[in-house]
């Protein structure tokens, strides 16, 4: 479509229930003198197939939060003190503690915009958490991680390795628990032996699951975890973490890359991953104005952060693709 002013928008949308009255949006004519504030599309991981819309306000709408299923704690991660850190890491400035082991984190630690700076890549636990959180099952034994994965691909992990063990093939590179029972090397063992090394391994790899997912809160710690009653196996919640908050509007963090991101996202007091740390609109209004130029300000019509209509099916399917399962999109 080629450009249109500003006011040929303004015909519909100062009253655009009477043009559309199933609308949802409300009038808005102008950036700085009347537009509403903005609205948010929310996901619920324990349901899918649904988008929440919720408009910003003061005070915040209850339904102003998100429901990922995850946990998470900016305020620590972005302690001026640094977090603790295994490998000792410090920053730039050499802040540390007295032994030298913790590293004082930054936004960009983990957010980072994806290619063409339009969005930001996710997160992922093996290059951005993992150095701190470990997945160790067994430090004294190896130095193996189980994957970052299903509970169920974790538990199949752990019986193969403790069967090897407790069937005398053990790798070099582990130091085999006293406790655990093991067959002489090269020994030829018959199917009820075979059996009962099975056994003990799977009981092994059981009471591990439990240390990972309850006494040690490996899992737990980031994710809420279950047990149903009466069976052995451990279940992780599905995450969906919102990557477009704004699907109707368009934004790029690469144009917006010489400001701090606490100026836009504060999240310096957030403990609690269902926390929205967007902008409002008047955080936006701090440098846009409307379609008539102010010294100083970023002049911004209609078609600055708008497409026309039909230009929303890319949006569409970004959302659409954020409600499948990690490893389907």
């Amino acid at each position: 479509m080629a450009p249109r002013a500003q006011e040929q928008c303004a015909e519909c949308h100062r009253d655009v229930k009477s043009v559309a009255a199933e609308a949802t949006s409300e009038k808005a004519t102008d950036f700085r003198t009347d537009h509403p504030e903005f609205r948010l599309s929310l996901l619920d991981a324990d349901k899918p197939d649904a988008i929440r819309r919720v408009r910003q306000s003061k005070p915040a709408s209850p339904d102003m939060v998100e429901r990922s299923n995850l946990k998470f704690n900016h305020k620590l991660h972005l302690d001026p003190g640094g977090v603790r850190d295994p490998e000792g890491k410090r920053d730039a400035a050499g802040a540390r503690d007295a032994q030298g082991r913790r590293t004082v984190l930054k936004c960009a630690d983990c957010h980072q915009p994806n290619t063409g700076g339009l969005l930001m890549a996710p997160v992922s636990m093996e290059q951005h958490c993992q150095r701190c959180h470990s997945l160790a099952f067994e430090p004294q034994v190896t130095k193996r991680q189980v994957v970052h994965g299903e509970a169920a691909q974790i538990a199949t992990m752990l019986r193969e390795f403790y069967a090897r063990l407790v069937l005398g093939d053990v790798p070099p590179d582990v130091n085999p628990p006293k406790d655990l029972p093991r067959m002489r090397p090269g020994a030829v063992l018959s199917y009820q032996e075979r059996q009962q090394a099975l056994r003990i391994a799977d009981q092994k790899a059981n009471l591990v699951m439990r240390e990972l997912f309850d006494t040690r809160k490996v899992c737990s710690t980031c994710h809420e975890v279950s047990r149903p009653a009466g069976t052995a196996e451990w279940k992780v919640a599905p995450v969906r973490v919102a990557q477009v908050w704004m699907p109707q509007a368009r934004f790029s963090h690469a144009k917006h890359s010489t400001e701090q991101c606490t100026k836009c996202h504060d999240v310096s007091a957030s403990k609690d991953a269902r926390h929205i740390a967007m902008p409002d609109i008047a955080s936006c209004r701090d440098c846009h104005v409307g379609a008539r130029p102010v010294t100083g300000k970023v002049t911004s019509d209609c078609a600055t952060c708008h497409k026309f209509h039909e230009g929303s099916d890319f949006w569409h399917g970004v959302m659409q693709a954020q409600m499948l399962p990690p490893g389907k999109r």
